[in-house]
């Protein structure tokens, strides 16, 4: 567990700095899309992608329900962040879980130098 102002900063760039490219980072929480999705798109961690499941906390009255739609899809976010009238998000009955997945390439970085080598036998052609 980590306190402190820069935690949620940290929690995020320290696997995103050691994940490969394509690796995936799953981020199970109580905290809804509007409170975790301005943490999980900021500059130093930009993901390729970002899908969001949602569970019922088990034991729950929630999960003890046959739930009308099927438990393993994603669920989709409207554009303020929300998950439609079907879900609460000030109930602390839900478990949320975003699965975020690094770019193939690494574009914080910046591209490799691409100098062209010369040889050094005559006429100095390039390689």
């Amino acid at each position: 567990m980590q306190c402190g102002m820069c935690a949620e900063m940290k929690k995020l760039t320290n696997p995103f700095r050691v994940m490969k490219a394509g690796g995936k980072y799953m981020l199970i929480t109580y905290g809804n899309p509007l409170i975790r999705m301005p943490w999980l798109k900021t500059l130093p961690t930009p993901w390729k992608s970002i899908i969001l499941h949602v569970f019922p906390r088990p034991g729950s009255p929630k999960a003890l329900k046959p739930s009308p739609r099927d438990i393993l899809e994603p669920v989709y976010m409207l554009e303020d962040l929300t998950l439609g009238p079907q879900f609460n998000l000030d109930d602390p009955d839900w478990h949320y879980i975003y699965i975020c997945t690094k770019e193939n390439e690494d574009t914080t970085k910046p591209p490799p130098n691409k100098a062209k080598k010369v040889l050094a036998s005559k006429g100095g052609k390039e390689k």
